[in-house]
């Protein structure tokens, strides 16, 4: 394998360390994305803010979520040591009076949240940093233990308003400038306490610097975050260009100035990076001055965006206008002190190479027979009008929810989508839930889509797997340095397309997950394995989806209620809802179609599919393994 590819890649990681740096990174993608689905906001934070708004705008009165709520700060506090050393007392006085008066717990989450503001990012730096540097060797409790402490600590941050791109280089070096093979490009005349003037030359300076970085420990790592987080704001604004509107203006709302700049330049600098502020020929911009305090480039944006949304969409309803009017994410400026400060600006605007752009990525309906799935053409079974008619509404909102600019909007139009087909009869009600249990829309979604998960996950999740590691053995230089024999025994290599059989991955998976360099995989895998082990786990991912749903009916209730809620879970909560939409129509159309049956006849098969799925679940998991 490539040596230089090994070191980009941070293989082998079998280090604490180093398994922690590659752990970081690759759960900061998935924060800054929050496009995986078992992804998930498990912090004490975001929870405190949902009981407090809970009891704000419903007073605690909803059962079902005042249980979760309850079963989940239990979980903190059992689970999460950083969060119970700091709040214990509080936690444990509102556990004991929970169904008492909302105003007490209330007052009760504020103390945790006010604690868990001043000293939660602390007490987890301190304890990821115990773990990663106190550790010898990396165990498995070791790795679990890394994981978590660094999504506390991503996800904290988060709920903190910081944007996951900014956390990304927290980490990192900001005195000096370092290349790929960990050389100083450039550095300031002091270094972590050295002083360029007590060397001889530039090169031992440097040389000095290496020589830092790389007997650096998580100490040093979480030192630069802790810096960057103590980090006192500036005052300055974002400069947006708005979409759809043009003249000469100069007006504020909200604090938000609307102006052109034959009124008003923000920016003072004679030669400037940034075209924000550059005049058009014939074409009079409006631009957006969003007032910010300003630390991290893409909080400052991210704060300024919704800020502006919100004041454009208060205002577009005294516009008479069928033009839509909205932020150009691709054009945008921080300013301070006159100066700028960051920018962005996406050359491919141009609309020349737009068209061209728009042209490359139409949809090509030559092969409509493969790029269709889950539909079969050209058949005669056919769905009944209404059933049609009922599944066809819920693609339309499916398919808004997928092109929504709004996060908002993605939730919303999914659980359109969702209730559209599973808005069912008192007789079908009965059909799916107990009569001992709660026979409303929300048990069904909960029943029929936590299945249809299972189902998913089941047969998706190892040949995902399967495939992602033949993949890395055939195409990219076996950077996961899997031994020949064990490619060979457990058919690693696929030269040309051919059939997995999941059967002989999971025959050598131990050898394959004791032999790969990279302990993140490894982790992985045994978590893939232990998925197939034992039946409590398929039980613990169907409570987990019907969990993910309870939270995305309550941010559905806030958003249209027009409550205060949390912007990043509507992001990700948004995200989630989408998949369990796709998957749902996808299970039901095929159903109607492959059986002939109605909607409500196919809720019915689905459920019942799913009671015998999980009545054999020991026997299926064996077949499935080939045991």
């Amino acid at each position: 394998m490539n040596p230089h590819m090994r070191k980009v890649l941070g293989l082998p990681d079998s280090t604490p360390l180093k398994f922690w740096l590659r752990y970081w990174e690759e759960s900061i993608s998935n924060f800054t994305k929050l496009n995986t689905f078992d992804l998930n906001l498990d912090n004490p934070h975001f929870l405190i803010e949902d009981i407090l708004s809970e009891i704000e705008y419903n007073n605690f009165q909803n059962a079902d979520n005042r249980q979760y709520f309850k079963s989940a700060l239990g979980s903190c506090l059992k689970f999460d040591s950083a969060f119970a050393s700091i709040c214990r007392t509080q936690c444990t006085l509102a556990l004991k009076n929970w169904d008492s008066s909302p105003i007490y717990i209330k007052s009760l989450c504020k103390e945790i949240l006010q604690c868990i503001n001043e000293k939660y990012v602390d007490t987890i730096i301190d304890a990821l940093i115990e773990v990663v540097d106190n550790s010898e060797t990396l165990t498995s409790s070791v790795k679990s233990l890394i994981c978590k402490y660094s999504d506390l600590l991503i996800s904290e941050l988060i709920a903190q308003g910081i944007s996951a791109k900014d956390i990304s280089s927290f980490i990192k070096e900001d005195e000096a400038v370092i290349d790929a093979a960990g050389g100083v490009i450039v550095a300031g005349d002091s270094f972590h306490g050295s002083l360029r003037e007590s060397f001889s030359t530039e090169e031992e300076y440097y040389e000095a610097i290496r020589t830092y970085l790389t007997g650096r420990k998580a100490k040093e790592y979480l030192g630069n975050l802790r810096k960057q987080y103590l980090k006192e704001p500036i005052d300055g604004y974002v400069l947006l260009r708005i979409k759809g509107v043009k003249g000469k203006t100069n007006f504020k709302f909200q604090g938000v100035h609307f102006y052109s700049i034959d009124s008003i330049t923000y920016i003072k600098d004679s030669q400037t990076f940034s075209d924000i502020e550059k005049p058009q020929e014939d074409f009079d911009f409006i631009n957006l001055a969003v007032p910010v305090e300003h630390k991290y480039f893409n909080s400052s944006v991210d704060y300024a965006l919704s800020k502006a949304t919100e004041v454009l969409d208060y205002l577009s309803l005294d516009l008479d206008t069928h033009k839509t009017i909205s932020i150009d994410r691709k054009i945008i400026t921080i300013v301070i002190d006159g100066h700028e400060s960051g920018w962005t600006h996406d050359r491919t605007a141009e609309s020349s190479f737009g068209d061209f752009i728009n042209r490359i990525e139409s949809i090509d309906l030559s092969n409509v027979q493969e790029e269709i799935s889950g539909i079969t053409l050209n058949t005669d079974n056919h769905i009944a009008e209404n059933d049609l008619r009922k599944i066809s509404n819920a693609v339309h909102w499916y398919n808004k929810a997928k092109t929504a600019e709004r996060d908002e909007d993605t939730l919303l139009y999914s659980w359109i989508a969702i209730e559209s087909l599973l808005k069912t009869n008192s007789n079908i009600q009965e059909a799916i839930i107990s009569e001992h249990g709660k026979r409303n829309t929300l048990s069904i979604i909960q029943e029929i889509c936590s299945g249809i998960m299972l189902h998913n996950k089941f047969y998706t999740y190892a040949f995902n797997y399967y495939s992602y590691i033949i993949r890395s053995t055939t195409h990219y230089d076996n950077y996961f340095d899997i031994p020949s024999d064990i490619i060979e025994k457990a058919n690693l290599y696929h030269k040309e397309r051919g059939k997995m059989i999941i059967s002989q991955f999971f025959n050598y998976l131990e050898e394959i997950t004791n032999n790969v360099n990279s302990e993140i995989l490894k982790h992985e895998l045994e978590e893939l394995d232990e998925f197939y082990r034992t039946a409590d786990r398929q039980k613990a991912y169907v409570n987990e989806i019907k969990n993910n749903l309870l939270l995305i009916y309550r941010l559905r209730n806030l958003i249209s209620h027009n409550a205060t809620y949390s912007r990043v879970q509507t992001k990700l909560y948004g995200y989630k809802a989408r998949v369990i939409c796709g998957n749902l129509i996808q299970a039901v159309r095929h159903h109607c179609q492959t059986y002939s049956v109605s909607v409500d006849d196919a809720l019915v098969r689905l459920h019942t599919d799913h009671l015998q799925f999980m009545a054999n679940i020991e026997q299926r998991m064996k077949a499935f393994k080939g045991e």
